[in-house]
């Protein structure tokens, strides 16, 4: 029962501490743009079967009837399940449990498309996403707005600034960064926690301090600078497989769309006039 509800417990942490950074990271009190109750349900439970898994795993082992090696690893694997179920998970809840539109007639057009699926949201959010690490869940899903606002070439633009996140493995780099993150703060406990045990009276308040620094910091700030300049990269991607001008024309028009959101960046993407600079320096 224990086991139950502190997995219960863990992953709604995890999904309020989620909330928050999104928050954060928009400058708006706004829920994210592909967000329903079926699809929070589903992850909630995927996370909590996960953690539940290996908690039994954990507690088959109880003492030191376990190498200290492998119980490591073992360890290691439990706080990662958070950024495996992002990366891998998350996405077919997304896919399978949002109001989309499959448009084939996009990915047999442009070949810079091949092999992923592209939908369209029904809802209006003037924005864009690539998702998926595993081939059957690499996507790209638009907001219906920019189908309805954009020109031909300005949407293909669009596509291909996606495409190019995809063709790149930036979602497969940003796991990899979140585990490397992970890692350097499981790292610092084994320097920190003896040191923490002294203090028995504020051992949770110390813990927690540890967490939001040595974990929570070190992945906000490495995913975030990298997505800053995975942005970069994408742009220079969609402008060599449609034009600088579709492409910086595309971005404009986004911003018009999304009041402003591209002019104003944020964490994990530059200013617009930053992007329109980087396109250009690529010519």
């Amino acid at each position: 029962m224990k086991i139950f509800l502190v997995s219960f417990l863990l992953s709604m942490t995890y999904f309020i501490l989620s909330f928050i950074v999104y928050f954060i990271s928009y400058r708006k009190l706004k829920l994210p743009d592909l967000f329903d109750i079926k699809s929070a349900l589903l992850g909630l439970l995927a996370s909590f079967a996960l953690l539940s898994f290996f908690f039994f795993i954990l507690d088959m082992f109880p003492g030191k009837s376990i190498e200290e090696s492998i119980l490591n690893i073992i360890v290691f694997l439990l706080i990662s399940i958070f950024p495996t179920y992002e990366y891998f998970i998350q996405p077919l809840f997304l896919l399978y449990s949002n109001d989309l539109d499959r448009r084939k007639e996009y990915e047999q057009e442009f070949s810079f498309l091949k092999g992923y699926k592209v939908f369209i949201s029904q809802k209006n959010f003037a924005n864009a996403f690539a998702l998926g690490i595993i081939p059957s869940t690499k996507a790209i899903i638009l907001s219906q707005d920019i189908v309805e606002n954009l020109n031909a070439d300005e949407v293909k633009a669009i596509l291909a600034h996606e495409a190019g996140h995809l063709k790149k493995n930036h979602i497969f780099k940003l796991y990899i960064i979140s585990l490397i993150g992970l890692l350097f703060g499981y790292l610092t406990s084994f320097y920190f926690y003896p040191i923490i045990d002294e203090y028995p009276e504020y051992i949770h308040l110390l813990r927690g301090l540890h967490a939001g620094l040595f974990y929570a910091l070190p992945i906000w700030f490495l995913t975030s600078f990298s997505q800053r300049f995975f942005e970069y990269e994408a742009d220079r991607y969609a402008s060599r497989k449609t034009s600088e001008k579709a492409t910086i024309d595309a971005l404009e028009r986004l911003d018009i769309l999304s009041k402003g959101k591209l002019s104003s960046g944020g964490l994990t993407h530059p200013r617009l006039k930053e992007r329109i600079q980087n396109i250009l320096k690529d010519l």
